[in-house]
């Protein structure tokens, strides 16, 4: 546990031992807090907490320098002895050290404060007794604790085990996205840093979460902080940014705005507001200028967001807050495409097309959320309503050319397209639950759990597609078209979930054995309200004018309806050994029977259908815990599910429209619900080391769907294809995955190695051009990093990323597809000073695609730290500098394989200023 502010050379040899007792009743004292510290500047050297036995060991101290020892408990007098450690005398034991507890009546004055103490069973920093620099942050200090590990992508683990929030005065700090509150609030502002277990979700086997709050200092409460940064570069390139943010003890306002046409693509408020802190980004790549994004984007961002707690000193269990946020997304977006599709047919034949095109699109979207929370010991309640408007405008032109297997081509189309469209999206979820206190267990039940959700869509669609299909062989076969659609679609989904129980208690009593279990009642209701209005017309050549094409023209109204009453029978058992382990064992089998009917009615005959079933769909769960305090936490999951998959009405009865004939989708109205039956396991390791932590997950399934709704595909000489969905033998699929994550913390560095791998089989059914076909394929992704960071001064992060896909066609003779993607990525952060750092990373790819060369992509950013306060920054960032960047993506499917080429963002140098205004707490007057 040293302090990393301190430096230590070969001479800091020293060792100290002692044990802290009870000065009256001689009992040792375990999580006395130990504090060593230079004599001539109180700077701290190192502190421990006391073992079970009271004792202590301080090693890798100085030699021959005056020190004293700062020896505390809470109720005791804190205790300062001097120290010298020697050359002659290395080993200095204390012995014992008494503490005498306080006298309640009569005041005590102590001079300094422990660096960390218990406080009950919250752990506590006290930041005043760690010196740092005078624009550290919240996230420098984190690393400075003894069995904190900050990662490098953000998640903080304490001895070992993942810390599942960071709150500030007890309560989400915008939003509740760790790097916000760490890399935006200055450690002067800070009082202490708790970390302590919250109760866990009711009826979860895991034992407590771990949570860490920012405790700030009086009057620290209120303040505001932000970035205002603007950038030009070459190629007319540029990126703005900025947000401000403000609180009190009730209030959170936020406030962003981004601007760039450099691919830094925001999905949401969050993404701006976690990116634009005062520490800076360092290594991530999160909210940076994406070369490897399809085509040239440009988008403008615009949000605020708003927090009120109704409860101004919120502890960790009653909340009661209202969130309310906007966010505006507009894109505009350039997109040229190369790509080349190899299809294989049977009996040795392959279809080969090459695609090229070119499209604009401006979309825009804009969201409205709002969430409101209420909580206590025994009941919560909460609920969101989100509101969603935008549209789409896109223009663009294909030309795809199809050859045979002799490589010849056979076809031709060109296709020009206009899309106008408008949709409106509504979201309403509410989530309310309640428990007895365990006194009134007896009684009637009253245990409920209820959730609803709705989700109401309107979108209106204008297309024109203008399509010439030529086939070079037989000129009769050639097609043109110049085709206007409108089309209207709404439709309502609604879902509404209750449990209500436990029964058991109440039917045979609370002291009966029965009683252990659980009964419930659980009812899941669905409804889904669909209307879709299509109107076609066709283009007559000789006179302009567009006629309505009756086949493509229908007025549809669907309804699904699901019903599925049920129980759950569940039995939870702990067994616990206090400060020794405790070990959960939770089985739950819920029974559940589906009642289902999907009615389409249509104008046009051929798309009207009426599809019921009656389905039993069970559910078994078992999750193990084996916590082992002080060591290891292990937590296993397995659960094995019957359920069934039915068919849409877009695969039941679509539109047949033969505008590209390269791809017709034809109607099933005989498909049937599929039966999905999964087995799933889980397991997740969390070793308890502060400064070697370790923790993997282990996952996979497996499972098998009988009469699956799959692929009847079947491709003509021309490359014309046409597809229909159908019912056909059986499918077998798996999936195993690995996450792996160890670090090595050492004095004030950090090594962290991060592995994760996944691997997905699958054995599909299908038809194709006539012939019963089993596709096995193989999507296999592995990624390995390794993270190294020396005293906050360098940071080095090295990956390699490999993707692959293979597809075998067992029934028919047919050519393997293959294809794989290699990718090492350095990235690298160098503080050369206190104010100037530089940034660098580079990417090698390697990719298996036709006629594609390997290529790197290197780019570089300086950082220089202006004023005392360090809140202005000249950053001068370098993009592509070797021009070799190129856009290559893969996509498998059944029979096919593609390699695509796109045009992504090339080499370009950009100078930006940033600005960081910030205050924390008012002037004191």
């Amino acid at each position: 546990m040293a302090a990393a502010g301190q430096k230590k050379d070969s001479t800091w040899t020293g060792r100290l031992e002692g044990i802290v007792r009870d000065s009256i009743h001689d009992y040792e004292l375990s999580a006395a807090t130990v504090a060593l510290y230079f004599e001539k500047d109180s700077n701290l050297i190192t502190f421990r907490l006391t073992g079970e036995d009271g004792g202590f060991s301080l090693d890798k101290l100085p030699l021959g320098q005056p020190l004293y020892l700062m020896v505390s408990y809470l109720g005791y007098t804190t205790r300062y002895l001097p120290v010298l450690i020697t050359k002659q005398r290395p080993l200095l034991q204390l012995k014992e050290v008494s503490l005498i507890q306080k006298n309640r009546e009569l005041p005590t004055v102590e001079i300094g404060v422990p660096p960390v103490q218990f406080n009950g069973d919250t752990l506590e920093f006290n930041a005043s007794a760690f010196k740092m620099d005078q624009t550290a942050q919240t996230e420098d200090l984190l690393k400075m604790l003894p069995g904190v590990i900050v990662w490098n992508d953000g998640s903080i683990t304490v001895n070992g085990k993942i810390v599942s929030k960071v709150l500030v005065n007890g309560k989400p700090f915008f939003g509740g996205d760790t790097k916000i509150a760490t890399q935006n609030i200055p450690k002067n502002a800070v009082d202490k840093i708790q970390v302590y277990k919250a109760a866990s979700t009711p009826g979860s086997i895991l034992d407590s979460l771990l949570e860490i709050n920012v405790e700030l200092q009086r009057g620290k409460d209120i303040g505001h902080f932000g970035k205002i940064s603007i950038g030009a570069g070459t190629v007319k390139h540029y990126e703005a940014d900025a947000s401000m943010n403000f609180f009190t003890k009730r209030n959170q306002l936020s406030l962003v705005a981004a601007a760039n046409d450099v691919n830094k693509i925001a999905k949401d408020l969050n993404t701006i507001l976690r990116n634009t802190t005062f520490k800076g980004i360092g290594t991530s790549l999160e909210y940076q200028p994406q070369l490897t994004v399809h085509g040239i984007n440009s988008p403008t961002n615009a949000g605020v967001s708003w927090q009120y707690d109704f409860l101004p000193d919120v502890g960790n269990v009653k909340i009661n807050k209202l969130n309310l946020n906007y966010f505006l997304n507009d894109i505009h977006e350039s997109v040229s495409r190369q790509s080349k599709t190899e299809m294989v047919l049977g009996n040795g034949l392959k279809n080969t097309q090459e695609n090229q095109s070119a499209y604009k699109n401006h979309s825009s979207d804009h969201a409205f959320n709002s969430k409101y929370e209420k909580n206590n010991q025994l009941s919560s309640f909460s609920t969101s309503l989100s509101f969603n408007l935008g549209h789409l405008h896109a223009y663009g032109s294909e030309n795809t050319n199809s050859f045979d297997n002799n490589n010849v081509m056979q076809s031709q189309n060109i296709l020009q397209s206009l899309t106008d469209s408008k949709y409106q999206v509504l979201n309403l979820t509410i989530d309310a639950e309640g428990k007895k206190s365990i006194s009134k267990s007896h009684l009637r039940p009253e245990d409920y759990q209820v959730k609803y959700l709705l989700t109401a869509r309107n979108k209106e669609d204008s297309r024109v597609n203008e399509s010439e299909f030529i086939a070079l062989k037989d000129v009769t076969l050639s097609r043109y078209f110049d085709r206007k659609y409108e089309e209207k679609k709404r439709d309502v989904e609604q879902l509404l979930d209750v449990r209500l129980g436990n029964f058991l208690p109440w039917i045979v009593g609370p002291y009966s054995p029965v009683a252990r279990f659980k009964l419930k009642v659980v009812n899941i209701l669905e409804l889904r309200q669909g209307r879709n209005d299509n109107k076609a017309f066709d283009r007559i050549k000789s006179s302009g004018d567009y006629v309505i094409n009756p086949a493509l023209t229908s007025e549809q109204r669907n309804l699904v309806v699901n019903e599925a009453p049920g129980i759950s029978l569940s039995r939870n058992i702990i067994r616990s050994l206090d400060q020794r382990y405790q070990k959960n064992l939770l089985a739950e089998l819920i029974l559940i029977y589906q009642f289902y009917r999907q009615k389409n009615e249509s104008t046009q005959e051929s798309q009207r259908f009426d599809l019921s079933a009656t389905k039993f769909a069970p559910k078994l769960t078992i999750n193990y815990l084996n916590n082992q305090y002080g060591a290891f936490q292990d937590s296993y999951n397995w659960s094995v599910e019957v359920k069934p998959d039915y068919p849409t009405s877009n695969q039941m009865v679509p539109f047949v429209d033969s505008i590209n004939q390269y791809f017709i989708l034809l109607r099933n109205k005989t498909l049937k619900p599929a039966d999905r039956y999964e087995l799933s396991f889980n397991m997740q390791h969390n070793n308890v080391s502060g400064d070697k932590p370790f923790n993997y997950v282990v996952s996979f399934n497996i499972g098998a769907i009988d009469k699956p709704i799959t692929e009847d595909v079947t491709t003509d000489s021309l490359g014309r294809q046409t597809f229909r969905y159908i019912n056909l033998g059986t499918e077998r699929h798996a999936r195993i995955s690995l996450t792996l994550n160890r670090a090595f913390k050492f004095n004030s560095n950090l090594l962290e190695l991060q592995l994760y791998g996944a691997s997905n089989y699958a054995e599909r059914p299908n038809n194709l051009n006539g012939f019963s076909n089993l596709t096995r394929s193989m999507n296999n992704t592995m990624s390995l990093g390794f993270a190294y960071s020396i005293n906050q001064l360098i940071a080095l992060n090295l990956s390699q990323q490999f993707r692959n896909y293979q597809a075998v066609q067992k029934e028919i003779k047919a050519k393997n597809l293959n294809s794989y993607t290699y990718s090492t990525v350095l990235s690298a952060s160098c503080n050369a000073t206190s104010r100037f750092t530089i940034n660098t990373n580079v990417s090698y790819n390697n990719n298996s695609g036709y006629n594609i060369d390997n290529f790197v992509i290197w780019n570089a950013t300086a950082i220089y730290r202006l004023t005392r306060a360090k809140d202005c920054e000249i950053r001068l960032a370098a993009l592509d500098l070797l021009r070799q960047n190129k856009g290559v993506f893969y996509e498998g499917n059944i029979n096919a394989l593609t390699t695509t080429t796109v045009n992504v963002l090339k080499q370009y140098f950009l100078l930006s200023f940033s600005y960081y205004p910030r205050k924390f707490g008012n002037k004191i007057k």
